[in-house]
């Protein structure tokens, strides 16, 4: 049975969307959830494709407008205003969803949002704009010879470092192949965002931009072009950590998130 999303205590007060990464789900934010409780209510919806979500199967390609149509019911189960935290492509469809609805959002929190597209405002040979398109290129070409476990090999080892593939586990890593249909939707998706500097330019929500010391290029340069655009900013770098930040470096994720939200830090109790 599908399950709309992954929440907090109800009794915790302040609302929180949280969006997960690629390849991930609502599930990558339980220990934000225990974070910011009992002082706040955590939803995580999984995006189209992850988690008990299923797939895109409309008749054209998904749009990150489609992903907030299926982020409506929870997003009307918030009540009124509430905080919104994302993570690379689940950063993207955050980013969108503040500019769709910024009097609802109170603070904006991205880690490396997979906005693509603002690479493609750099010069063709920009590194990063190189990188993207090599390993785009390098993906759609295992994809399209049914080597969905290489793809996702490449895709990991992008993201967190060469190498990393070989540590994940044999069931994880057979998971991530599985998964890689869902992650060529999501390049395809946050390609295809059009959103206007201007659109930055107008957004008055507070934005925390999070991002990794040793992360890709391509995630640096979206993170620089971004800052340079929204007036209401705050760039943090978190040391040590790459573009899977939130997960490998979560304590001091959630601890920037949570004192840019304002909710207060819960202290053991004194003998």
């Amino acid at each position: 049975r599908r399950r709309a999303a992954h929440a907090a205590p109800a009794g915790a007060g302040r609302a929180v969307l949280c969006l997960h990464s690629s390849l991930g789900s609502g599930r990558q934010w339980r220990p934000l959830a225990d974070t910011l409780a009992p002082h706040a209510r955590v939803v995580a919806p999984d995006l189209h494709g992850h988690g008990a979500s299923p797939p895109w199967r409309g008749a054209r390609a998904l749009r990150l407008d489609d992903e907030l149509a299926l982020l409506a019911p929870a997003v009307a189960g918030l009540g009124g205003g509430f905080d919104l935290v994302g993570h690379s492509y689940g950063g993207a469809v955050a980013m969108r969803v503040a500019l769709r609805t910024p009097s609802r959002v109170r603070r904006l929190a991205i880690y490396e949002p997979a906005l693509f597209s603002l690479l493609a405002q750099d010069a063709h040979e920009h590194a990063a704009a190189a990188e993207m398109r090599r390993l785009r290129r390098d993906l759609e070409r295992a994809m399209s010879l049914g080597l969905a476990e290489r793809a996702a090999e490449r895709f990991i080892d992008y993201w967190s470092g060469d190498g990393a593939w070989r540590h994940v586990s044999r069931e994880r890593q057979c998971r991530y192949a599985a998964g890689m249909p869902a992650v060529m939707q999501n390049f395809a998706t946050a390609d295809a965002d059009r959103t206007r500097p201007g659109d930055y330019r107008a957004l008055r929500v507070p934005v925390l931009l999070l991002h990794g010391e040793k992360s890709p290029a391509a995630a640096r340069r979206v993170v620089e072009r971004l800052a340079a655009l929204l007036p209401d900013v705050e760039v943090r770098r978190v040391p040590g950590a790459g573009h899977m930040g939130p997960v490998t470096h979560a304590d001091t994720v959630n601890g920037l998130i949570r004192d840019f939200l304002g909710v207060p830090a819960d202290l053991p109790a004194v003998a």
